[in-house]
């Protein structure tokens, strides 16, 4: 149990971390007062990030936790442990990189609001976040 609890406590720090990010990247938000009337092939594609980022970091780490390990060629590069630690990190950096692609849009004179919507669904990701099952 004690590396439980010191694989959660370093997670919780990584949590932080990224929570300062997107409270970061939200207050340069802020600063900006441009707005392009309508949204452009751009702006489109910067949207289209941010959802990737949502999605993909819940996609990742099903994808690296579950993948098995190969019985005819032991490797000490991929261990159980090691993948759900990337697993776990790659799901807190997906979320941050949503608050990221709304700065980006919102920089770019995108839409305030699907920015803002960025940076709140970022906020909750990590908020709810929590490390999974440690695997055996």
């Amino acid at each position: 149990m004690p590396l439980m609890l010191t694989n959660e406590r370093q997670f919780r720090v990584v949590q932080v971390w990224f929570g300062l990010v997107v409270l970061v990247c939200f207050q340069v938000a802020l600063k900006v007062n441009k707005t392009c009337p309508e949204i452009t092939p751009f702006h489109w594609v910067v949207i289209g990030m941010g959802v990737w980022g949502i999605v993909s970091g819940f996609m990742f780490e099903r994808r690296m936790v579950s993948y098995p390990n190969r019985v005819h060629r032991p490797s000490t590069r991929s261990t159980p442990i090691g993948r759900w630690r990337a697993a776990n990190l790659m799901r807190l950096a997906s979320a941050a990189s949503v608050a990221c692609w709304g700065l980006v849009l919102r920089e770019t004179s995108g839409p305030a609001l699907i920015a803002y919507v960025s940076f709140a669904v970022a906020g909750l990701l990590i908020l709810i976040w929590k490390p999974s099952a440690v695997p055996r």
